[in-house]
């Protein structure tokens, strides 16, 4: 399973989420494509799927697990290009019609482009099996502390190799917020101490 980012329109760019070789959006995505209120985005597309549950099939809507910035994978509901269209019908908002249009096209099937990266990352995961396992236990839902424990490094290590996976396209990365701001706030106290040993310094010359 692999994401990519792609635009709606002006204002919103989501996540296509490649699935079981489909292509798929969050219940927050088509939200924010059909206008509903910010912050409001999943939940308005969950009561309008739960009104209309009957009318939606396996291959309209699916729950899988995706990893979210805290770098744990959560049960997550999805839609295929039936299902938002479907959503964009019962919805009736006023960009409703666009995203028919738009979910029609671009959620028809893989791009030869996403086809090639695909390709692509199965070349380079044949040639590093490291990578290929550090993925794998993604998929198995195991923080990067276990995945440091069977890869034997360290999970900041972990982070470094997602990260630079992520740089080449073959990874979805993206910081945990605490972590970022603990280094943050790390590298500050660490500059901090380094100004007034050097203020010491210069005070016992002085002296």
């Amino acid at each position: 399973m692999s994401n990519q980012l792609i635009q709606f329109n002006a204002d919103t760019r989501v996540t296509l989420i490649t699935h079981n070789n489909r292509y798929w959006l969050t219940a927050e995505d088509v939200g924010r494509c059909l206008g509903y209120a910010a912050g409001k985005e999943r939940q308005g597309i969950t009561n309008v799927f739960n009104r209309h549950i009957d009318e939606f099939s396996e291959e309209d809507s699916v729950v899988i697990k995706l990893m979210t910035t805290d770098g744990k994978a959560y049960n997550t509901r999805v839609f295929s290009q039936t299902g938002c269209i479907k959503l964009g019908f019962f919805s009736n908002t006023p960009t409703a019609k666009t995203f028919r249009k738009w979910a029609a096209r671009v959620l028809a099937g893989e791009s030869q482009p996403h086809a090639q990266m695909q390709a692509l990352k199965a070349a380079y995961l044949a040639s590093n099996p490291e990578a290929a396992k550090l993925l794998r236990y993604l998929e198995l839902d195991l923080n990067h502390a276990e995945i440091g424990k069977l890869l034997g490094i360290s999970g900041q290590a972990v982070r470094d190799r997602l990260k630079k996976l992520a740089k080449l396209g073959l990874a979805d990365y993206t910081p945990n917020p605490a972590l970022s701001e603990r280094g943050k706030l790390g590298n500050a106290a660490k500059q901090a101490q380094r100004a007034f040993l050097a203020n010491q310094q210069s005070l016992a010359l002085e002296g």
